[in-house]
């Protein structure tokens, strides 16, 4: 291999190696992206189901007191 030959390799291995450096900071940042936005999704499921929990809490008082008036109307 001529010396020449053999700079022309380096050059290319390099600018190959910077490619691929960059294509991995790209992914890693996007991957931190996607992270965060499922930390957010889980966080605002988190919080609706806490919302449910509280909506049947009160949906079953109402039922208590509804089959309470019922038995009354039924005396």
């Amino acid at each position: 291999m001529s010396p020449e030959m053999g700079v022309q390799i380096g050059i290319q291995a390099f600018i190959t190696t910077v490619s691929i450096g960059a294509a991995w900071v790209a992914l890693q940042v996007r991957l931190t992206r996607l992270e965060t936005q499922v930390a957010h999704i889980i966080s605002t499921l988190d919080g609706q189901q806490q919302e449910v929990r509280r909506i049947e809490q009160r949906l079953g008082k109402l039922e208590n007191k509804v089959s309470a008036l019922e038995a009354i109307i039924q005396r």
